[in-house]
């Protein structure tokens, strides 16, 4: 049976920031883009703009602390009880609604960018 992370343990490197950069400059792509106008579909002025992306092959490794939901107000300025209202609510939550799934960061949706699947792993 293989780990959920294997991929992590086999593609994972600690490098130096002069080799990180080296990368970012040599491996990182960079796409000019121009946004039209909606209506017309011409293009709008001063409206070239450059998008950088990772490789697909890139690894995000972080850490997900959980804290106790925050009451948010309502119209009225009363607080409200939070939908999630313990830790230990936001981390099942966590653990079973965004394990695994397929995520969407970052504003290029339209091009099939940033899409990236989530691995909730315990401490050990």
């Amino acid at each position: 049976m293989t780990s959920k992370f294997s991929r992590l343990q086999t593609h994972l490197a600690v490098i130096s920031d002069d080799m990180f950069t080296h990368f970012v400059k040599n491996a990182t792509e960079v796409n000019a883009r121009i946004a039209l106008e909606y209506e017309t579909k011409t293009t709008k002025d001063g409206a070239l703009f450059y998008v950088e992306t990772l490789p697909p092959e890139t690894v995000f490794y972080s850490l997900l602390i959980a804290d106790h939901p925050r009451k948010k107000r309502n119209k009225e300025g009363k607080f409200e009880e939070p939908v999630l209202s313990t830790t230990e609510e936001v981390q099942t939550y966590v653990t079973k609604e965004i394990n695994s799934a397929i995520l969407q960061i970052g504003g290029e949706a339209s091009t099939g960018k940033g899409f990236c699947r989530v691995a909730v792993g315990g401490a050990k």
